[in-house]
């Protein structure tokens, strides 16, 4: 009962300006510690939630990193097996090649290359001959001067071919290239 006898007499008793203004500042004082406190706590949960929903959304489904890694696996997989048989093959080709150069060194190339330019040089021997042959015959028979100018100029042209021919099989062992416009024997007589 005192409680209520001391509380109806501040009821009763009306207060100075100085005795409100200080009750209000208090209230005020204890009003802003409970809005701060309010305001920390609802800051602290906001955050929280923002940062659990980033957290969220930047994670990606546990499936697809398990499926992109099984992919991965298997074509790391396919691709072993692939390199393991590209160096099977170049093992075999690496042992072969040796064999290879000794047969192409070995070959009947070079035998028939030489034996076509003594051909080539004997067929230049018996065109000289022959040209020679038909000069003296010209001159020993009368009025055969056209027939030695036509033979003349078709042996000329015989002989050209065969120099270039001659060219041609010497050019076989080097880098350079072949001449492919000429024919191997030459134009149409």
């Amino acid at each position: 009962m005192a409680k209520k006898e001391a509380v109806e007499k501040e009821v009763q008793e009306p207060l100075t300006e100085e005795q409100r203004i200080a009750q209000l500042e208090k209230k005020v004082g204890s009003n802003k510690v409970f809005l701060l406190s309010i305001a920390v706590f609802l800051i602290i949960i906001i955050s929280m939630i923002v940062t659990a929903f980033i957290i969220h959304s930047l994670k990606p489904p546990e499936d697809s990193n398990n499926e992109a890694a099984v992919a991965l696996q298997t074509e790391v997989v396919a691709l072993k097996q692939q390199l393991a048989s590209i160096d099977t093959k170049v093992g075999a080709l690496s042992v072969t090649l040796p064999d290879l150069s000794n047969q192409l060194a070995n070959t009947q190339n070079t035998i028939l290359k030489k034996v076509m330019l003594e051909q080539e040089q004997g067929f230049q021997k018996f065109s000289m001959a022959l040209q020679s042959g038909t000069y003296d015959l010209a001159h020993m028979v009368p009025g055969s001067r056209t027939w030695l100018d036509q033979y003349s100029e078709q042996i000329s042209s015989s002989m050209s071919h065969s120099k270039a021919r001659i060219k041609s099989l010497e050019l076989l062992n080097s880098s350079a290239p072949i001449n492919k416009e000429d024919p191997f024997f030459g134009e149409d007589f």
